[in-house]
């Protein structure tokens, strides 16, 4: 069974000023699977926007509708003190939350033992009603979740590696 690999272009539109979160990130790690010939060997598939139901099961609508409201800017703008938006900013926060709830439902549904998904921005320091850590929504929390709408699924293990630890 070939690993899946979700991933999207608009991902790259999500720009932050002067940042180590940017879109150089997501091209250095399409670039090195192309090196090592890895993709050929995985199932890639684009990323859909996440639904708005799935987003609401994690965050207020409130918040959702706070983190739309940035849709239509013209310019980078500061969502908390390290967390901006930019024009591609939305589109690429729900292509990522999307694509690790796709992943979680294809390897439950066991079309694969495993995915990567390659997204920005990051969503796992994102709080239930707070951007926070250059996070607009939270995708570890989907993915749980999801996991835990299954009966059979009781609890789920998240182990955060992040540079920071």
């Amino acid at each position: 069974m070939k690993p899946l690999l979700l991933t999207h272009p608009d991902c790259l539109h999500h720009e932050m000023p002067r940042h180590p979160e940017r879109p150089a990130r997501l091209t250095a790690v399409m670039d090195e699977l192309r090196r090592a010939s890895l993709i050929p060997d995985m199932q890639e598939i684009l990323a859909s926007e996440v639904s708005t139901s799935l987003l609401e099961s994690i965050h207020p609508t409130r918040y959702i509708q706070h983190i739309e409201s940035f849709e239509n800017i013209d310019s980078v703008t500061k969502v908390d003190p390290d967390t901006y938006m930019s024009p591609g900013s939305l589109r690429a926060a729900k292509l990522a939350a999307g694509a690790v709830a796709e992943a979680t439902a294809r390897v439950l549904n066991g079309e694969a033992d495993r995915a990567f998904c390659a997204i920005r921005p990051p969503g796992h320091h994102a709080e239930v009603a707070e951007a926070l850590g250059f996070c607009l929504f939270n995708n570890v929390a989907i993915a749980a979740e999801l996991a835990l709408q299954r009966t059979d699924i009781k609890r789920v293990a998240i182990c955060d590696f992040d540079v920071h630890h």
